[in-house]
């Protein structure tokens, strides 16, 4: 999906590296953006296997906390928090 606006500090960081993780695992990449200095450095990730890894390591521990359990005990948590 096109994005129509740069990327930049935390949410380009956090891109870089789910799509580390994705090309790690050998899965094909597609980022669409209007952001010339993160499209370079997913396109050098792709001949930098050293930092690929390095960068894929932290994104299983990262996703599991947007799973739908994840997200289902956070929000009974604020329910019960919110109704005490």
């Amino acid at each position: 999906m096109p994005v129509g606006y740069s990327f930049g500090g935390a949410v380009g960081r956090r891109m870089i590296e789910l799509a580390a993780a994705q090309l790690y695992r050998g899965d094909d990449v597609l980022v669409v953006s209007l952001a010339p200095d993160l499209a370079e450095e997913l396109i050098a990730l792709c001949d930098d296997r050293a930092a690929l890894a390095r960068l894929a390591a932290p994104a299983p521990g990262e996703a599991r906390k947007f799973t739908w359990p994840a997200n289902a005990d956070r929000a009974e948590k604020l329910c019960r928090e919110l109704l005490t």
